[in-house]
């Protein structure tokens, strides 16, 4: 049993080095539509068709229909879509990189760049940077996203943080209390309301990037007297 089990890792071992060999070599492999993709042979001119099945990769070759396991010709499609995907990943994180968040004048009319720094007003945290807009004369602070609150943004994420994490509001008054800032349960209560939506409506506006191998799992459950089946899709590489 061991010899046998030994021979079958080592010629999966040669398969997916002959694999990604294919994957290798330009021209090798040819998409023909999101399912379907044509691997050409090493030796011969022989082009041999694999296929997205329910089952996952599917070839048509004899070496994979008269043995168990996956085929090198699978192996290189697999690795190809590998490949394309971690370039699309990068690429994506890339333009993110460099799209950092420009500021800009608040004026919803003039959202202009020419802007200089305008003094420092108090507030109860502490000095907040001040700007002016040169091409209308606006001023505005450097803090968007907490325009007319009394309490920094780290108090405020503090607390809703607290909040989220399943602390009451009383447990999260108190514990600001310890610190010496003084915030009422109902100024939390508003603060969760605000931002929850705006979280909300972020969120929306977001577009997960996925790989092309997924993880499906089932569950059998009986809902208000009736037979139903809930499935559960994840990504492989970011388990979304």
């Amino acid at each position: 049993m061991g010899s046998k089990s030994a021979a079958r890792r080592k010629r999966a071992q040669t398969v997916k080095e002959q694999g990604r060999a294919l994957a290798d070599e330009k021209g090798t492999v040819r998409q023909e539509s999101s399912r379907r993709w044509w691997v050409r042979s090493a030796h011969l001119n022989v082009w041999y068709g694999v296929i997205l099945g329910a089952m996952g990769l599917v070839c048509a070759c004899d070496d994979q229909q008269g043995r168990s396991g996956i085929c090198k010709r699978v192996v290189a499609v697999s690795e190809t879509l590998d490949r394309m995907w971690n370039l699309a990943k990068n690429a994506k994180r890339r333009r993110r990189c460099l799209r950092m968040p420009e500021t800009r004048c608040r004026n919803t009319k003039c959202r202009s760049k020419n802007f200089i720094r305008y003094g420092k007003y108090p507030k109860d945290f502490g000095k907040t940077q001040r700007y002016k807009c040169k091409k209308c004369g606006r001023t505005f602070s450097g803090t968007p996203g907490f325009k007319g609150r009394h309490f920094s943004p780290a108090v405020i994420r503090r607390a809703l943080n607290d909040h989220v994490s399943g602390k009451s509001l009383q447990e999260v008054v108190r514990g600001l209390g310890m610190d010496k800032i003084e915030v009422s349960r109902t100024t939390i209560c508003r603060w969760s309301r605000e931002y929850s939506a705006l979280v909300d409506k972020f969120g929306r506006s977001l577009r997960p990037i996925v790989g092309p191998k997924w993880h499906c799992d089932e569950a059998f459950h009986k809902i208000l007297g009736k037979n139903r089946w809930l499935f559960a899709v994840m990504d492989g590489a970011t388990r979304y």
